[in-house]
């Protein structure tokens, strides 16, 4: 089922019974008439969209359904569409009475977010050190040498970048008095600084917060071929020194972070701040970033969320393979010197959005 068809839910009492939560229960006509060619579907839309695994219908179920058809409580037509769930789940996925719900193949719009990094530049041209200007908490905050901007996340990417330029749009009295510089790094007569664009993917309920980081590594690795090695053509000044100038290896291939309390995202380190500088960037960077990594988890969806297919490596059928990478190994160290667009992209880079 590649397409969006419509749903009638009926809540079971024996899935509620049983906490069922995570499961939506076809009878079989249900499942011809839907297709299924995996075992992952997406319910509803929006904040009330949920992933649930299908599995056949209760025989409970599937004679109370028949029951509902012989009293006239539904049609033919409409007993083909029926799916049961848990009655928690039929409150979570529906908005109000009689509104119309719709299903889809594989796995949900994941939740992105973002912390890009810029400096803040004295008339003297020296990098103030965002700490000593700024909080670290907040939405134009801090960390480090490094301002950051901090939106908050949402599923649709172009939320996010609009959220930016908003934050952006309305500094704090403490930035004002200093020029704002993004890119690759910054230079001033002290040291190099480097900028990360760090982009924040969410977690499927799928996947375990106990199994999901070697996933995120994986999905980390497709990024740095399909995402990062054409973005780091475009960084400046001195990408080389964004890579190889921190003794904590940021922005190295596969960096990641996922040890947040709520265990239900990584961040994904390896861009520079570059895509800071300018919107149609953002939109390139986080769309790109959120497409590989729903797709990523797409895939373990048909796979039914097999480890071996998940974390196989390249040579092998897996995920990494059908990503069509052919080779990881010119990935592992991100080393670039200065590119043919260097010239032309510093200008950018001394304004932002």
């Amino acid at each position: 089922m590649s397409r969006r068809v419509q749903l009638h839910l009926v809540p079971s009492q024996l899935m509620s019974d049983k906490g069922e939560d995570g499961l939506i229960r076809f009878p079989r006509r249900a499942r011809e008439f839907f297709g299924f060619s995996n075992n992952t579907v997406v319910v509803g839309k929006g904040s009330y969209q949920s992933t649930l695994q299908v599995k056949h219908a209760y025989k409970e179920d599937v004679r109370r359904l028949a029951e509902m058809l012989r009293e006239g409580k539904f049609t033919e037509e409409d007993a083909l569409s029926v799916g049961f769930v848990t009655q928690t789940v039929q409150k979570r996925i529906s908005r109000k009475e009689g509104a119309d719900l719709w299903i889809s193949q594989g796995i949900g719009r994941i939740t992105v977010g973002a912390d890009p990094e810029f400096g803040l530049i004295g008339p003297d041209g020296i990098l103030r050190r965002g700490a000593d200007i700024l909080p670290f908490e907040g939405r134009f905050g801090s960390d480090g040498p490094s301002a950051e901007v901090r939106p908050a996340p949402s599923q649709d990417h172009l939320v996010v970048v609009k959220r930016i330029a908003d934050i952006l749009g309305k500094p704090p009295v403490a930035a004002e008095p200093y020029g704002w510089v993004g890119g690759a790094t910054y230079k001033d007569k002290h040291r190099v600084y480097w900028f990360g664009g760090h982009i924040h993917l969410g977690r499927p309920d799928q996947i375990s917060a106990d199994s999901a980081h070697p996933i995120y590594q994986k999905i980390a690795t497709v990024l740095d071929s399909l995402l990062a090695l054409p973005m780091c053509r475009f960084d400046t000044p001195e990408p080389y020194k964004r890579r190889n100038g921190c003794a904590l290896h940021y922005g190295k291939a596969g960096d990641i972070r996922d040890d947040y309390p709520e265990k239900n995202r990584f961040e994904y380190r390896v861009l520079s701040g570059l895509w800071l500088v300018h919107p149609a960037l953002a939109r390139i960077a986080m769309g790109t970033a959120k497409a590989v990594t729903e797709t990523a988890y797409s895939r373990l969806a048909d796979a039914k969320f097999d480890p071996e297919y998940a974390l196989a490596p390249l040579s092998q059928k897996g995920l990494l393979k059908s990503f069509g990478l052919k080779n990881t190994r010119v990935m592992s160290a991100l080393r670039f010197g200065k590119s043919k667009f260097e010239t032309w992209i510093y200008s950018m880079t001394m304004l932002l959005i």
